[in-house]
């Protein structure tokens, strides 16, 4: 009875044992998942001009602007993001001429 009693002890703690490292190494595989998208939001972020300027959503470090904004980091109204580029494509045309 002893030996028996003894038996299923040692049992016992192994199998105590190796579900504990199992819920362990469960645990510490959600800890690096949690870290890693954690971690890639934050650089996301990060990525982005100005972080979008508030007025948009950073997606691989490009800009995603909300309505009504534009420009690479979200910082330009309409009006002032069509006026930019109709100053850029006055330039360019009189650069173009220019250069003949």
């Amino acid at each position: 009875v002893n030996q028996r009693s003894s038996n299923l002890r040692t049992e016992a703690l192994q199998l105590d044992r190796l579900v504990s490292e199992d819920l362990l190494r469960k645990y510490r595989l959600y800890s690096e998942v949690i870290d890693f998208k954690q971690s890639s939001s934050i650089n996301d972020t990060l990525e982005c001009p100005s972080n979008c300027n508030s007025h948009g959503d950073c997606h691989s470090g490009q800009c995603n602007c909300h309505h009504s904004w534009y420009g690479p980091d979200c910082s330009e109204t309409k009006d002032e993001y069509a006026n930019r580029s109709d100053l850029i494509s006055t330039l360019s045309t009189h650069l173009a001429n220019t250069c003949k």
